[in-house]
């Protein structure tokens, strides 16, 4: 089968380098960082506000015992201002690291030590993060158009700009993708988090759309019924065929009717 590579030139990584590293993002990302102590290891997370929006979400990845957030560039400097307060305090050092190669890549089954190879929703497809790129004989594709697509068919939302602090983690299912731990302890915006779970009363969820519009949809758009009301936020979009859009949105759950 052939190998397909979109270079995700969108995205970028800060690096977290410190004795207390991993400690100091127990404290501020909703994965367990326990999880990750060795070269490697990785997950899905966010960072959150105390009312438990997530500012971003992001790969967290132990990198020769440094840790990345892989992130959307149009967030990186959001983050790292907004953990800096923090890290201060434990000796965290933030750097914005612009050298790795970052790509999308298919059914990769190869020799797997010189870079990171993260699964991704739908299992055909890894994320890999390197020092360079390591398939210089495959022509690369700079068109992230496909890289939305199969987030949307996946159900994989990347918050951006438009986006941020807009959702609760449960409202893009970032727990189903392993993005949250219930049993880790504390962390900003914890409180909230566990409440939604353990309480069941999420009004908002994300769903897979496919709408007919001459006009194109952006993320942070509003989305309105019948009625012209407010009825959900887009996260991400792609047209498909003219006038054809595949849409990833969190929703406003449908009221009860009244008897």
């Amino acid at each position: 089968m052939q190998m397909n590579l979109t270079e995700l030139t969108s995205f970028t990584t800060l690096k977290f380098s410190g004795a207390k590293t991993q400690e100091f993002l127990q404290g501020q990302l909703t994965c367990d960082m326990r999880e990750l102590s060795q070269h490697g290891a990785h997950s899905l997370g966010a960072c959150c506000d105390h009312r438990g929006r997530m500012l971003a979400n992001f790969w967290v990845v132990n990198w020769q015992n440094d840790f990345l957030l892989v992130l959307p560039k149009c967030l990186s400097e959001m983050v790292k201002t907004h953990l800096q307060k923090y890290a201060q305090f434990s000796k965290v050092i933030i750097t914005p690291e612009n050298d790795f190669f970052i790509a999308e890549l298919n059914h990769y089954h190869g020799d797997k030590n010189a870079a990171i190879f993260i699964t991704l929703p739908g299992k055909s497809r890894h994320l890999m993060i390197a020092e360079k790129n390591l398939f210089p004989f495959i022509k690369i594709n700079p068109d992230e158009t496909h890289w939305h697509k199969n987030n949307i068919t996946d159900q994989l939302a990347i918050l951006c700009d438009k986006t941020s602090l807009l959702f609760t983690p449960q409202m893009i299912n970032l727990e189903k993708l392993g993005g949250v731990s219930f049993t880790k302890g504390c962390y900003v915006g914890q409180e909230i988090v566990a409440r939604t779970e353990y309480l069941g009363k999420l009004k908002r969820h994300l769903h897979r759309l496919t709408l007919h519009s001459d006009h194109a949809f952006h993320p942070g758009d509003e989305l309105k019924n019948d009625k012209n009301e407010a009825a959900g936020v887009v996260v991400d979009s792609v047209e498909t065929h003219q006038n054809e859009h595949e849409l990833l949105a969190v929703m406003q759950d449908p009221q009860p009717i009244d008897s």
